[in-house]
């Protein structure tokens, strides 16, 4: 079976998922199919093994609205090229 990932990945080429268990034989990622992927080609069964927040796809979206802390030296390129917050330019 192949998925198409590219909604998470951003690959062009469908992922080929193989019914190995996952350990050492088989990466874990290479056995699963994920929500908002597409089967590209092939037809399969699945288990569900997490839903809503606790998926994959769960973490990638709560992670969109999170932000990272600013460095210094963004805080001092924002301020010095006038795009700090509270000053308008007239």
């Amino acid at each position: 079976m192949e998925c198409d990932e590219s909604v998470l990945t951003g690959e062009s080429l469908p992922a080929a998922k193989s019914p190995a268990a996952a350990g050492e034989a088989a990466p874990a990622l290479s056995s699963c199919a994920y929500m908002g992927t597409v089967v590209h080609e092939g037809a399969g069964r699945g288990v569900v093994v997490a839903t809503g927040m606790a998926s994959s796809f769960g973490h990638i979206s709560a992670g969109l609205s999170e932000r990272e802390a600013q460095t210094a030296f963004q805080v001092g390129l924002r301020e010095f090229s006038g795009f700090s917050r509270g000053s308008r330019a007239s």
